[in-house]
């Protein structure tokens, strides 16, 4: 798996920047949510958003900007 972090239980955990493509990219309910909750307590900054594709970063834009 690439974009993976190997914990020390000797687990891979994906990396926030993929996680938040492959969340953008499935675009579900649970997906924004998830969204909604790693940007309210600041996992998602805007080094993180500028490394996005543009449209990915058009749909955490609009997650931002309607925290429902």
């Amino acid at each position: 798996m690439t974009n993976a972090t190997l914990a020390k239980g000797g687990f891979r955990v994906i990396d926030l920047p993929a996680l938040v493509a492959m969340k953008l990219e499935s675009f579900r309910d649970i997906d924004r949510v998830h969204l909604r909750d790693l940007s309210a307590v600041g996992l998602i900054d805007s080094a993180l958003a500028a490394g996005l594709p543009p449209d990915l970063r058009a749909r955490l834009a609009q997650i931002q900007d309607s925290p429902e």
